[in-house]
C-alpha cells in the first residue's frame, strides 16, 4: 500500500475544512498540543485505580 506521493508538500498542511496552511502556522502547533492533551487524558484513564475519578477524566 503506497503512502506517499513523491511530490513532496512544499511545507504545507491541510486543514480540515479546507484550505491549506505552512506546517509551521499556530494552528497546527494548537491542534498537536490538543491531541497530546487528550492521548494523555486516556492514558490518565486508562491507569485510574478509584472508579470516582475515572468516571470524572471522562468529563
Amino acid at each position: 500500500m503506497k503512502i506517499y506521493t513523491k511530490s513532496g508538500d512544499q511545507g504545507e498542511t491541510g486543514l480540515f475544512f479546507g484550505g491549506r496552511v505552512p506546517k509551521s502556522d499556530a494552528r497546527c502547533e494548537a491542534y498537536g498540543e490538543a491531541d497530546s492533551v487528550v492521548s494523555y487524558m486516556g492514558l490518565a484513564r486508562a491507569l485510574c485505580l478509584d472508579k470516582d475519578n475515572k468516571e470524572l477524566l471522562l468529563h
